[in-house]
């Protein structure tokens, strides 16, 4: 009886210990909460959607201009009802960062130990607490890959239920942010061969669990017309060498271990325990994904927004040293505890430090030297727009400030346009796009929204930002868009943007335009790309 009073207690120790980590976090997640300028380009998609236009960020074309599919949608749901995208997104981003920790906690709050490990790692992360409330899709998948790691560690993969809702989520995850499935792959594969199921049930289960993902997919190859958002088109196929890219993603890691000294420590503690964890498959598999994905953000040269792709890293990383069972021993939970503690403390800005002030004084911001590298510190660039502490309900958000003020921009725009169509381009494009009215057609030249600048592509020589590759502007492509005419004075690009504007504004079920559909994926027309760049003496892939 004795033995049960004191389990019983450490266990309600515990739970007390896991509910003050998550008040902790949510302390800090309201401290850091911001919307990110680029969030805003989706949140006009959802304002389209939510008032009828489609799924269309101009309502006069058809181009997947977000990341994340559910993400999204979730948000257009409640933007339904709340008609307010700013505290939709940031209540919603809370909502699902608490949840995530708790559910990652959640095995082991019997440990104070543990969970105060679990604490410090998320909320000592730089990249992790950017990143958790800042418009982006980042608490989404850290929500579903709690909910996986939850399903995959301590749930028998043997029943059904089990093993279809591995591939559930796995599809979620991919819906969420297709890139994160580097995680869940490894871990899948090992399910689909140790379930005792029968192979033909399994087959069955995973191509249901994962149809969601591929209906997506078939999805937007008809409506949009390509199977990819256009922004990864724009950032990854545009002409740069892959060495560059490679160049650039360790610049990317440099930045974090320089700025975020937590993210990138804790990932190699996981690979190390988790790799040469002894006796546990599924969690040596499990860690596989770390690495795979670690590789893929060199690979594709990081992002503009330093920390972003780290904080996925983080979480799984912080799972797995959990999971491995080395902070049960309290001498090493100690050390670790110490260690994570004292790497935040040494970041340049710790995370509990930032509050309402947080990007007065941006160009003292703690990645301002690594600006010329294409990397910078996106909360301190926006936070005195949207953050959070310096909402006020007597005033719309974002606000607009004297480094941008994009509502004095818009109207200024708006004079210029009154005697004619509503064509334009500006960057940075979020705000200002959002606050635009719908007949306005909004581009911008480095891709993110605009079909043809996407696909057109970057000048190696030019400083060009990994994320943010802007394009020279086409002769003739303003004057298309304001007349319909297709006035492109390239004859090669003049050809190729005939086709990609039957794909983006074309009859959707045109036979002709789903002909074209299949040879653009194909590459078909990619000569026509060439032939251009050659022209003008853009340098191509090698």
């Amino acid at each position: 009886m004795s033995m049960d009073r004191r389990v019983t207690g450490a266990q309600a120790r515990g739970e007390v210990v896991l509910i003050l980590a998550v008040g902790i976090y949510l302390v800090l997640l309201i401290r850091t909460a911001w919307q990110a300028d680029d969030a805003y380009t989706a949140w006009r998609l959802v304002d389209n959607l939510v008032n009828g236009y489609g799924l269309r960020n101009n309502i006069d074309e058809r181009v997947q201009t977000f990341t994340s599919t559910i993400w999204t949608m979730v948000n257009a749901g409640v933007y339904y009802f709340s008609r307010n995208i700013y505290y939709t997104s940031i209540a919603l981003s809370i909502v699902f960062s608490v949840l995530a920790v708790g559910i990652a906690g959640l095995p082991y709050r019997k440990d104070g130990l543990q969970i105060f490990f679990l604490a410090g790692a998320v909320t000592l992360s730089i990249s992790f607490m950017d990143f958790s409330v800042g418009g982006f899709e980042n608490p989404l998948s850290h929500l579903i890959l709690a909910s996986f790691a939850y399903v995959y560690f301590f749930r028998n993969e043997n029943e059904h239920s089990t093993f279809l809702g591995l591939f559930v989520l796995a599809a979620l995850a991919g819906l969420t942010r297709l890139d994160v499935l580097a995680y869940y792959f490894p871990a899948l594969v090992l399910a689909f061969y140790c379930s005792s199921i029968p192979v033909r049930t399994k087959v069955l289960y995973a191509a249901l669990g994962l149809s969601p993902l591929l209906l997506w997919h078939l999805f937007a190859l008809l409506y949009f017309g390509f199977p990819l958002q256009n922004a990864a088109y724009a950032k990854r196929f545009n002409g740069i060498p892959t060495t560059e890219f490679v160049r650039a993603g360790v610049d990317y890691y440099l930045n974090s271990v320089s700025r975020d000294p937590v993210t990138l420590v804790t990932a190699a503690l996981a690979m190390g325990v988790g790799l040469t964890c002894r006796g546990n498959r599924k969690l040596q598999v499990f860690t596989i994904g770390i690495p795979f994905y670690l590789l893929y953000v060199l690979y594709i040269g990081g992002d503009y927004m330093s920390g972003r792709f780290f904080s996925v890293a983080l979480f799984a990383s912080t799972i797995v040293v959990l999971k491995s069972g080395v902070l049960t021993n309290t001498s090493v939970a100690t050390g670790a505890l110490a260690c994570t503690f004292v790497l935040g403390a040494l970041a340049v800005n710790p995370t509990y430090k930032t509050g309402k002030d947080y990007g007065i004084r941006r160009e003292l911001s703690n990645t301002s030297e690594w600006v010329d590298k294409g990397i910078a510190d996106e909360r301190a660039s926006w936070y005195q727009h949207s953050g959070l502490l310096v909402a006020s309900r007597q005033r719309d958000m974002p606000r607009p400030l004297p480094e941008w003020d994009f509502k004095t921009a818009l109207t200024g725009f708006m004079k210029s346009m009154a005697d004619g169509p509503c064509v334009g381009t500006v960057a940075p494009a979020g705000y200002f796009s959002f606050f635009a009215p719908r007949q306005c057609h909004i581009y911008d030249l480095n891709g993110q929204v605009d079909p043809l600048m996407a696909r057109i592509p970057i000048r190696l020589d030019r400083n060009w930002r990994q994320g943010h590759l802007f394009r020279d502007p086409v002769p003739g492509y303003h004057e298309t868009l304001l007349t319909g005419e297709n006035r492109i004075v390239d004859p090669d690009l003049r050809e190729y943007y005939e086709k990609l504007r039957l794909i983006t504004r074309g009859e959707i079920w045109s036979w002709k335009r789903i002909k074209t559909i299949i040879r653009m994926n194909l590459g078909r027309y990619d000569h026509l790309l060439a032939a251009y760049a050659a022209r003008n003496n853009i340098t191509q892939p090698q």
